[in-house]
């Protein structure tokens, strides 16, 4: 990236990666979060989720509540 970001939007960066590609993804994504990038994201991919997240949100029937701090 040529600018630190402040915030990422994140629609399934894992879908269709190899594991290889995960693991690089992985290592961004703690590398910008260490620098203080905040970053939301849609994951289907919950194990790999549960490895870069602070905090979960569900979204059910249009509303959204707070589900639990990594």
């Amino acid at each position: 990236m040529v600018k630190k970001p402040r915030l990422l939007l994140l629609d399934e960066p894992t879908a269709s990666l190899d594991n290889q590609s995960k693991i690089y993804v992985k290592e961004k994504m703690l590398e910008l979060k260490s620098q203080g990038t905040t970053m939301i994201g849609i994951f289907h991919d919950i194990e790999f989720m549960e490895t870069v997240i602070d905090k979960t949100f569900t979204m059910a029937k249009g509303t959204i509540s707070e589900s639990g701090v990594a």
